[in-house]
């Protein structure tokens, strides 16, 4: 199936977000936001969250410590970014407006892919001043959660805000530029073992994979240039939109140290 990927990807999506919303139905296996929660007893906790914590009270309990480890052991495995392609329920609000933006060839500004770097440094840095996890304050994901689980509050414009955002201004701005915890999860995805290998000699560059992406062209520019064999991990999403679409075969994913798969056929263009 051609949209395999994809469709086990928007499944995943629906589950995850089923799942917290699940106390509206009075059952109380999933408990609290992907900032903190308890799922099935387990207590589990974003990383960067943890940080910011760390940051804003200067000391770390166990129980926190061993809440956010377990999720930061996941998406090592997966690669960091594998949250914004797969979990995220920002990203899962934002890609129906790919095509609106598709349809109406809307502007795409782009505001430099290592502003989100700053814009985490910046984060833990209010955080240390300020004395509270900085961004779980403004967070997207957790005022979206919040809303839907508690009721709408004033809290919302910010998200039709974003949602203005994304139509009028940039293509997934704020996943690709402002967001600090994809940032966060991009610095964890560059030493993940799961990656995604472009096969330079299968490569017949037709573009395909890049207009497909929705970090654009950053993950993939180095391994088209021949600069890199496989993609930029800190920016990709693992949303195997690439791999859906490359009609050689081309782009693969790896697990560094296995020998990858030679794509099933190769177009000699001369």
């Amino acid at each position: 199936m051609k949209r395999m990927w994809s469709l086990i990807r928007h499944l995943v999506q629906l589950a995850v977000l089923a799942l917290f919303l699940s106390s509206l139905t009075g059952w109380h296996g999933v408990i609290g936001t992907l900032s903190a929660s308890r799922i099935f007893g387990i207590s589990l906790a974003d990383p960067f969250a943890v940080l910011q914590i760390v940051f804003a009270q200067h000391r770390l309990t166990s129980t926190l410590g061993f809440a956010a480890l377990w999720i930061l052991l996941a998406y090592w495995i997966l690669g960091g970014r594998t949250f914004c392609g797969w979990i995220c329920p920002v990203n899962t609000l934002l890609e129906p407006i790919d095509y609106l933006r598709k349809r109406f060839n809307l502007p795409d500004v782009s505001l430099g892919v290592r502003t989100k770097y700053w814009v985490l440094v910046i984060v833990l840095i209010l955080s240390l001043i300020l004395g509270i996890p900085a961004f779980e304050a403004i967070s997207p994901i957790g005022i979206l959660l919040r809303n839907l689980l508690y009721g709408f509050g004033l809290s919302i414009i910010f998200i039709f805000i974003l949602i203005g955002f994304e139509l009028t201004v940039s293509r997934r701005g704020f996943c690709r530029y402002l967001c600090p915890l994809g940032a966060f999860y991009g610095l964890i995805g560059r030493i993940s073992p799961l990656q995604v290998r472009l096969q330079a000699k299968s490569c017949i560059h037709c573009g395909q994979c890049a207009a497909v992406c929705p970090m654009g062209e950053a993950p993939l520019q180095k391994a088209l240039e021949g600069k890199s064999p496989r993609l930029d991990a800190s920016e990709c999403i693992k949303c195997a939109k690439c791999i859906e679409i490359c009609p050689t075969k081309a782009i693969q994913p790896e697990i560094i140290g296995i020998q990858p798969q030679k794509p099933e056929q190769t177009i000699d263009l001369k």
